[in-house]
């Protein structure tokens, strides 16, 4: 199929591709976040960034490498387990990212925004 498709065509989707990546890995999250952990880490700033380019970056990263091993289909890469059992990894892998990743950092984030325009 890529052989159908011209230099031109390929240009936008490598661009559209690029854009994607880019919103995903670097929205507000990543611009406020590292801010407000390397400002509480006080002589720890190492370990804060360390834990942050570790959880920000390279987890990312080698998820979306994952992924596109399987083109994107990640009913075939969770089946390498089997059926079933990759059915219950995947469930528990959105359940534990929503309760242990997503909400925590999305309540700190509009804290943290939200803390100086309301100090009390």
């Amino acid at each position: 199929m890529i052989e159908k498709l011209n230099k031109r065509t390929t240009l936008s989707i490598t661009i559209i591709v690029g854009f994607a990546i880019f919103a995903m890995f670097f929205g507000a999250g990543n611009l406020i976040y590292p801010l407000s952990v390397g400002a509480h880490s006080g002589p720890n700033v190492l370990f804060g960034l360390l834990g942050f380019l570790i959880a920000g970056i390279i987890i990312p990263l080698l998820g979306l490498f994952a992924i596109s091993l399987y083109h994107g289909n990640y009913k075939h890469f969770f089946a390498q387990i089997g059926r079933v059992p990759g059915f219950i990894v995947a469930l528990l892998v959105i359940i534990l990212l929503g309760i242990f990743v997503a909400t925590p950092r999305c309540s700190f984030i509009s804290f943290g925004t939200l803390t100086p325009i309301f100090p009390s």
